[in-house]
């Protein structure tokens, strides 16, 4: 995965060591390192999480519809 150094950001983040080994763990599982696998982790969280609210925001808008009983 390549990025322009430009447009990639850096973040420090805490992890309990039992966090940390599963993550380690998965990503030696899955041939990635650490980093990779967070970054994909955090990719692929918040596609879902944006698939979500689209999800919950279309079903908000079919109840605000009038319903025709024929």
């Amino acid at each position: 995965m390549t990025a322009d150094i430009r447009k990639t950001k850096i973040v420090s983040l805490k992890l309990d060591d039992p966090l940390y080994s599963q993550l380690e763990t998965q990503a030696v599982e899955n041939g990635e390192n650490i980093n990779d696998l967070i970054r994909r982790l955090l990719s692929e969280s918040m596609e879902d999480w944006c698939d979500y609210c689209d999800t919950v925001r279309r079903l908000s808008d079919d109840e605000d519809r009038p319903v025709h009983i024929w």
